[in-house]
């Protein structure tokens, strides 16, 4: 099948924009060394085939590009990734984009994003999918006949499970409010995200189906149920195959701490920023020059670099967290403030403050060099850890259960610990 006017058009801008990049002498991709370089550039001026698949792809030119993509990978893990060389990054996604136009396939421009974050090509990327998304939703218009009153009957019928398979019991209830005004202290919201389109959307698999092409776009998942667990993993799976292996199958795995809306655009339209998140108080320097440091960031500067839309100073960092029931977040504390919004099923927490730290056993510095000191070695919920952790059970706690449309203010450093008792699918904002 032919790519459609729209859809060539975005392949050919991208590829105009690879080409420039790299007869510009002075751009930093040629920092990966002449060979790579002369490799990509040759690669960039082939034709392709593009999406959807106009014909067979030369393997020859797919296996160079993998190449490239195998040498950048490479580079990717040989560094914290804060510390990886732009032009890496840069390898990386340009030949992934490449490979998507000659092989007709959109699972490379995913992985652009997720493992290189795509810079100086998001935008290209995001209007390509546009176009699919687009082009996909005329589709399944056309080819559905019965009138939206049917329609919508159907979409009522199938939606995530709202049955909790082990209900939480709250024992010191934390206040709720329908308005945050108090910034020092834990808060249920009850009256900030009702007007949402998310809070009905997001409960029915066919809309995030139809929002992630079919369930083909790629995300990133962690199977287990905690990442303090033995045998816990990570992996990058088509989101249908997460759904159907996870989510409707209840098998425990975690699409968790994932800025699913900077990947997709087109979800973040259904939600909407609190404006409690623009209203607390700012912090004073010595506070924000703390924060700033304990977040790593050693200037206290969140700009974005590479001009693909990364977190600023004055808007929130936003993240999905979308999985079944008995999914956990471990007891951990972080640096920013954060609301948790509920959109879909429902959410045990616990928190504890600051000051209650010497009770909860932070793990530290693990054998591997990776600093775990903003997670406990307490499973909360697990009836040995008071005999594991003695002082554990001393330790005061607030908790609460969200139930969709509520969100929970967490203040920075406040440790806390999440449940899903249901599907649940939620978004946090941390400012």
């Amino acid at each position: 099948m032919p790519r459609s006017p729209a859809l060539q058009a975005a392949f050919q801008r991208i590829q105009e924009s690879i080409q420039t990049s790299l007869d510009d002498g002075l751009d930093n991709i040629h920092d990966c060394g002449r060979a790579a370089t002369r490799l990509l550039e040759v690669l960039a001026r082939k034709p392709s085939h593009g999406l959807p698949p106009a014909g067979q792809p030369d393997a020859q030119i797919i296996g160079r590009l993998d190449d490239l993509i195998r040498l950048s990978h490479d580079k990717l893990h040989a560094y914290p990734f804060q510390d990886v060389p732009t032009c890496w990054r840069r390898l990386y996604s340009d030949a992934s984009i490449l490979k998507a136009m000659h092989e007709g396939s959109t699972e490379p421009l995913d992985l652009a994003i997720i493992m290189a974050g795509a810079p100086l090509r998001r935008a290209l990327i995001d209007a390509i999918f546009a176009v699919l998304e687009d082009e996909e939703k005329e589709e399944s218009d056309d080819n559905n006949n019965d009138d939206e009153e049917e329609r919508g009957a159907k979409r009522r019928k199938v939606e995530f499970s709202s049955v909790a398979l082990q209900p939480a019991t709250v024992t010191h209830p934390i206040l709720r409010t329908a308005r945050l005004a108090n910034y020092t202290t834990p808060m249920v919201i009850t009256d900030s995200i009702a007007h949402w389109p998310a809070l009905t959307r997001w409960a029915a698999p066919s809309y995030l189906l139809r929002k992630t092409l079919g369930g083909r776009r790629l995300v990133p998942v962690e199977i287990g149920r905690s990442y303090t667990d033995e045998g816990w993993g990570q992996a990058i799976v088509p989101f249908g195959q997460f759904v159907r292996d996870h989510i409707l199958a209840d098998r425990v795995g975690y699409l968790a701490q994932h800025d699913l809306f900077a990947q997709m655009p087109s979800l973040r339209n259904d939600v909407c920023i609190p404006d409690c998140c623009f209203t607390k108080p700012p912090p004073t320097t010595k506070t924000a020059t703390a924060t700033a440091a304990a977040a790593g960031d050693d200037d206290g500067d969140d700009e974005d670099e590479d001009g693909d839309g990364g977190a600023q100073d004055d808007f929130p960092l936003l993240n999905a967290w979308f999985g079944p029931a008995g999914t956990v977040s471990p007891l951990h504390t972080d640096p920013y403030d954060n609301i948790l919004c509920q959109v879909v099923g429902s959410k045990y927490v616990r928190l504890y403050a600051p000051t209650e730290t010497a009770k909860l056993y932070a793990r530290g510095l693990e054998e591997n060099g990776v600093d775990m000191g903003n997670t406990s070695q307490v499973d909360v919920e697990a009836a040995s850890s008071s005999s594991s952790f003695p002082l554990f059970a001393h330790a005061r706690y607030v908790d609460a259960v969200l139930a969709p449309a509520e969100c929970l203010y967490i203040p920075g450093r406040w440790w806390h610990y999440v449940r899903s008792l249901t599907v649940s699918f939620s978004v946090s904002f941390w400012f």
